[in-house]
């Protein structure tokens, strides 16, 4: 699946990406009635926001979409920008691949769980730069996501999954999730993160591909963020103690942060985990 550019998006992408605009801007200008009638606490579950205060109704933003198939079609389009603004470096330029991963590992063994990976993009440019790795790579995403893969990939196993369920492939090397904790708020995140660590044993690793806020002196484009996921997913990014924090409380341990060689504000930094 290509990423779209906004140079060559049609008449109709651009009204779809208005449209998802529009319908977020809606719960932002709710969120001073919102926080009034909260007194003015953060949203703390993934089923009770900003969202369904405004829609009036307990759907999760993801559940909203597939009734929305105009908003969803935005939705698709814009996720490609921040993989876009995460830089041409992967996760596997600037962390020891070599080292980390590969040292020990037979190839019966599972190397990396891609959870939650949509299509498989992350796990397709792994396997390209390293054709000739160790072990068993596999993506594991909702069925939805999983039966739409075309053309199904030779040496990438597909696996039917929902996070929130007991994770079925045990003692991996590595687990990894990309952006897809900073959809969920605390309550929610962490019982994703103890289904994976359910699953870990003492030599397997977590990796969690997301911004990490500086505690200060951060940029306008991190709070836009923040303020976005807490309107529309009850949710937010996190800083290093956040991360932290909630790592703990799911039984895990920040090992490392891992930073691209070229950073950028809004690039993306590995988090490195492993049972506490």
């Amino acid at each position: 699946m290509s990423i779209p550019s906004y140079n060559v998006l049609t008449e109709t992408d651009l009204w779809c990406l208005a449209h998802r605009s529009g319908k977020i801007h809606q719960v932002l200008a709710e969120l001073p009635e919102y926080h009034k009638a909260t007194h003015y606490t953060n949203p703390k579950d993934a089923f009770d926001g900003p969202l369904q205060f405004t829609n009036k109704n307990s759907d999760h933003y993801f559940a909203w979409l597939e009734k929305n198939p105009e908003v969803h079609k935005a939705f698709d389009l814009t996720m490609g920008i921040p993989r876009l603004s995460f830089g041409k470096e992967e996760w596997f330029d600037f962390f020891p691949v070599e080292d980390k991963l590969f040292k020990d590992t037979s190839d019966t063994e599972v190397l990396l769980v891609d959870v939650g990976g949509g299509r498989g993009h992350d796990l397709e440019a792994f396997h390209q730069k390293f054709p000739a790795c160790p072990g068993r790579l596999i993506l594991q995403d909702q069925p939805s996501v999983i039966d739409a893969i075309t053309p199904v990939p030779s040496d990438i196993e597909l696996l039917d999954h929902d996070f929130f369920s007991p994770q079925p492939i045990k003692g991996a090397r590595a687990y990894y999730l990309r952006t897809v904790l900073h959809d969920w708020p605390d309550r929610q995140a962490k019982q994703i993160l103890e289904r994976i660590r359910d699953s870990m044993q003492d030599t397997s690793l977590l990796l969690i591909y997301e911004l990490v806020v500086p505690d200060s002196g951060h940029e306008l484009w991190h709070a836009q963020m923040d303020i976005t996921l807490m309107a529309s997913l009850a949710s937010l990014e996190r800083t290093k103690q956040q991360w932290v924090d909630l790592l703990d409380s799911a039984g895990l341990v920040l090992h490392n942060i891992w930073e691209p060689s070229k950073g950028r504000s809004e690039s993306g930094s590995l988090l490195e985990v492993g049972l506490r």
